[in-house]
């Protein structure tokens, strides 16, 4: 469940399923957008965002 406030880990954040490498229409594609818990995000999402870099 998210439910904390920045910057508890359970905070909810927006995580771009495939990183938009600075293209705006990736950036703003709502269907590349998903809410993670920031402690996700910081682990996990990151580390995806540069394996596929």
């Amino acid at each position: 469940m998210l439910g904390g406030r920045e910057p508890s880990p359970d905070s909810p954040v927006v995580h771009h399923v495939v990183p938009h490498r600075g293209d705006p229409a990736l950036f703003w594609d709502a269907a590349n957008l998903e809410t993670v818990s920031k402690a996700w995000h910081d682990e996990h999402g990151q580390r995806e965002d540069l394996a596929q870099g």
